[in-house]
């Protein structure tokens, strides 16, 4: 049986697999063929559950698809009441929440062709999922001493760790510089945030997740428990919260090793409905950050309709209505991020990886919006928790030296995303991600192109030291050129542009009488500032060069004008050069 219908402004074309079944015996869901017998014998034990399977028609692999019983639904304003309750009889469908309604799982799919057909319905779609996948390799190791030195993506120095062979495979500085980030904090992240790691499970008698009062809640998406404990072969999650969050008592640190933490386990199915759960997690717990290190394993799946706008509800109502920042990685399959996946969502920040040569690996998905960094290929790899012997990665101790992937890149953004909301939590989750790309360190084999962005590693490497710099002089109550301040206030300006090569643009700035601090921000680290002020010269000799070329991403200008000032700013890039640039001027007296 085949059907057409539109998913997030996407026509697609499924075929029902009637040799394949869905079912979930009380440990997730997994793919049965269909033999003689078998769904007499499924169906008649009432503790499984089983569903069939889709496949898009143009599918050669099959993958399968899977519906529930749930249609998101959105009527046009004009209906009125009893026209919508009309529809919902004849479709024999029940309100659940919000848009979301019920009807059997024979019949969702259908129900949702025959609406979209209907004039009084905006939107109808099925909440058809796929099946989940974790994006890092399958790791094996040995652990011989402590561990902290070897966190080489917190502060590359260039030298090999003790689980690598060459000094080679390192470059000094290809790391995200969380220890200058945590120096220029003064600390190592807000200890009342809370961020939530959503993953497979979650060893929690694992040292590095006490105190346990750190752990503020614990979800079963699926059951509603919880239960976030491994079983079987689970073993991810545990690995991406060291990354992210492992306390200083161990053998490892995570970004934010003081944080609260929510720890969600997600299913074997990406679902809307699963996803509205985390989201109302997200929301009951002021949840910061949200990091995820998964995503779909079909590529061809199409993000519904539903997941965009419940991924919408994080990002503009958490944390109190500035928006939860949400981290997914960008998945291993070398290709370009598909559109229908999670990371592709508008609502969220993708992640790519990089390797400690600030080298994209052979496995990474691009087009994201920025590269964490994580293993490149056998080694070296990302140090961090494991589950407890022997049910982890590596069967000889509690900790891992090769965990890597995308899974691994995430959590360091998501750590990083922490950080900035600890130098400025008054950041909404847009500013959060615009202040990530503004920093991201350019990599010299991936240029930027004129909006700073370069398709294999984003608006570049992860910086969590000119991130967090960058956040600490952000002031979001300011949204125009024009700043008139009184002394004592203090105010921000930020202006960002690109450059064409070798050609110069001009913005001006009223600044009232006081003392300012103009911080001048330049990822390329090769152009010149130029300043002059009451008037706009009409050549480049007109203005005072107050910044040279210069080795520093960051330099500082004071200026302390005794009346209202305008001044005019001018940015002259080095010859060849395409890059963004930020200026923030702060009334500091």
């Amino acid at each position: 049986m085949q059907y057409t219908l539109m998913m997030n402004g996407t026509p697609v074309t499924i075929v029902k697999n009637e040799s394949m079944l869905a079912v979930n015996k009380g440990d997730g869901f997994e793919i049965m063929e269909v033999i003689p017998g078998l769904l007499y014998t499924l169906e008649s034990d009432p503790n499984t559950i089983v569903r069939p399977t889709y496949y898009y028609v143009n599918d050669p692999d099959r993958q399968p698809l899977i519906a529930n019983n749930e249609c998101y639904v959105k009527f046009k304003s004009s209906l009125s009441e009893s026209g919508k309750a009309a529809i919902l009889a004849t479709h024999q469908m029940e309100h659940l929440t919000g848009n979301y309604y019920t009807c059997t799982y024979d019949n969702a799919i259908e129900t949702a062709v025959e609406l979209q057909g209907n004039n009084n319905v905006f939107l109808a779609e099925p909440d058809l999922g796929t099946m989940v996948a974790f994006h890092s390799p399958s790791p094996t190791d040995q652990i011989t001493a402590d561990l902290f030195a070897d966190q080489w993506t917190f502060e590359n120095d260039g030298t090999k760790n003790q689980f690598t062979d060459l000094d080679a495979l390192f470059t000094e500085g290809a790391d995200a510089k969380i220890i200058e980030a945590w120096q220029q904090l003064g600390n190592l992240g807000d200890p009342n945030q809370t961020i939530m790691v959503c993953d497979d499970s979650f060893q929690i008698q694992h040292a590095d997740f006490s105190p346990i009062s750190r752990i503020v809640a614990r979800k079963n998406i699926e059951t509603d428990t919880e239960d976030v404990s491994p079983q079987g072969q689970e073993r991810h999650g545990t690995p991406v919260f060291g990354i992210v969050a492992a306390n200083t008592g161990g053998r490892v640190v995570g970004v934010l090793p003081n944080s609260k933490v929510v720890l969600a386990k997600f299913p074997s199915i990406i679902e809307a409905r699963y996803i509205r759960k985390l989201v109302d997690l997200a929301i009951q717990y002021n949840v910061a950050v949200w990091t995820n290190s998964w995503g779909p394993s079909n590529p061809r799946w199409v993000r519904p309709t539903a997941i965009d706008d419940e991924l919408r509800r994080a990002a503009t109502e958490g944390r109190n209505g500035k928006g939860t920042v949400i981290v997914f990685s960008g998945g291993n399959d070398l290709r370009l991020l598909p559109t229908g996946s999670l990371a592709a969502s508008p609502h969220v920040i993708s992640v790519s990886a990089i390797g400690a040569r600030n080298e994209v690996p052979v496995y990474s998905n691009i087009g994201c919006d920025i590269a964490g960094y994580s293993i490149f290929g056998a080694q070296p790899g990302v140090v961090t928790s494991d589950n407890i012997q022997p049910g982890g990665y590596n069967n000889a101790a509690d900790y891992t030296a090769d965990f890597g992937g995308t899974s691994a890149a995430a959590p360091l953004v998501a750590g990083v995303c922490g950080l900035i909301l600890t130098a400025n939590p008054n950041l909404t989750a847009i500013e959060v991600k615009q202040i990530l790309r503004a920093s991201a360190t350019n990599i010299e084999n991936y240029p930027p192109d004129a909006s700073g962005y370069n398709t294999w590693v984003g608006h570049g490497a992860v910086n969590a030291f000119e991130a967090v710099r960058l956040a600490q002089n952000y002031n979001t109550s300011v949204t125009s050129a024009t700043i008139i301040g009184s002394a004592g206030v203090p105010r921000t300006f930020k202006y960002g542009t690109s450059m064409d090569l070798g050609e110069y643009q001009t913005k001006s700035i009223l600044l009232g009488a006081g003392k300012w601090s103009i911080i001048f921000y330049d990822k390329s680290k090769n152009a010149e500032l130029y300043l002059a002020k009451d008037r706009r010269p009409n050549k480049l000799e007109g203005y005072e060069k107050v910044r040279s070329l210069s080795n520093t991403v960051a330099s500082v200008l004071e200026l302390e004008p005794d009346k209202t000032t305008r001044y005019y700013f001018t940015v002259n890039a080095k010859a060849g050069d395409i890059n963004r640039y930020t200026i923030l001027a702060t009334l500091t007296q």
